[in-house]
């Protein structure tokens, strides 16, 4: 019989195309309202890779975010509000480009019509 948990034999559920789905996963198929997603699109620094990750609202305004780059495998960090990287300045991507003399637009609090919002980072000195 299945084990409910982590490690070999334990449940896990199955989404569409035969993906392994987890918890945070199957909550948010089951009630989306309840975790808004958000997408940033940027160009990796290390190999010049566009690209776009999404992840939970809360995590940006409350946990940590460190995405993957897709070109060279470099992890981004996004947002530490657990403080787990306390040598950087900042909680998140818009507190450090402020930090290193770039102006930011489009706050969090200004969302749009459809629910997203749109951070840009304006050329400053330190381009």
């Amino acid at each position: 019989a299945p084990k409910k948990g982590f490690g070999k034999g334990a449940e896990v559920e199955v989404g569409a195309g035969g993906k392994k789905m987890s918890g945070l996963k199957k909550a948010m198929q089951e009630n989306p309202g309840k975790y808004p997603e958000m997408e940033i699109q940027f160009t990796c620094n290390k190999c010049e890779t566009r690209q776009a990750k999404r992840f939970t609202r809360d995590a940006y305004e409350r946990g940590v975010v460190i995405v993957k780059c897709d070109g060279c495998g470099v992890q981004h960090l996004i947002a530490d509000h657990l403080s787990y990287f306390d040598h950087l300045e900042g909680n998140n991507v818009e507190d450090y480009a402020k930090l290193n003399g770039f102006t930011v637009d489009n706050r969090l609090s200004k969302l749009g019509p459809d629910g997203t919002m749109q951070i840009r980072i304006k050329e400053g000195k330190n381009q």
